[in-house]
């Protein structure tokens, strides 16, 4: 693991057990590098999971036997400035998805489906990550629209 990512990694899992103390996160590693896997919160229909390579974020529906993620969004390093706003932004996310419920909408379209996710903050409804792309092999959804939600996993009320 580069020296980047694993300052990526430790300032991940500070941020975790700062906010939610009471999450076990698991680690797993594989050829493209680490991974901090969240649980689902209490009647979540997703969990997410956290890439600390370059970063990325990943929603896994409950249940599912394949574990293959139905959204996710990459902090692409040319999207960034630097790379400490590409850092600022993707812990800026993982703050909203631990402290404040969240919701991932698939929107069908002509080539498959289109998934957003948002946090319901105090302030508002903010994006987790960045706009809409269209991702191929995700769930198939009956009717137009389907919203997977999820609470947050802080211990202590988003102020």
């Amino acid at each position: 693991m580069s020296v980047l990512a694993t300052e990526l990694r430790v300032k991940t899992e500070a941020i975790i057990e700062d906010l939610a103390p009471e999450v076990s996160v698991g680690v797993r590693h594989d050829r493209e590098g680490t991974y901090l896997d969240l649980p689902a919160a209490p009647k979540a229909d997703y969990r997410f999971s956290l890439y600390v390579g370059e970063p990325q974020i990943h929603a896994v529906l409950v249940g599912s036997h394949t574990g293959r993620r139905f959204w996710y969004w990459p902090f692409a390093e040319q999207d960034y400035a630097s790379l400490e706003e590409q850092e600022k932004h993707f812990l800026e996310c993982v703050r909203l998805l631990l402290r404040f419920p969240t919701q991932v909408t698939q929107r069908r379209t002509l080539l498959g489906a289109t998934p957003r996710c948002e946090a319901d903050t105090e302030k508002g409804v903010a994006p987790i990550g960045g706009s809409l792309g269209v991702w191929f092999g995700v769930p198939k959804i009956s009717g137009r629209e389907r919203v997977h939600r999820s609470r947050p996993m802080a211990s202590t009320p988003a102020v």
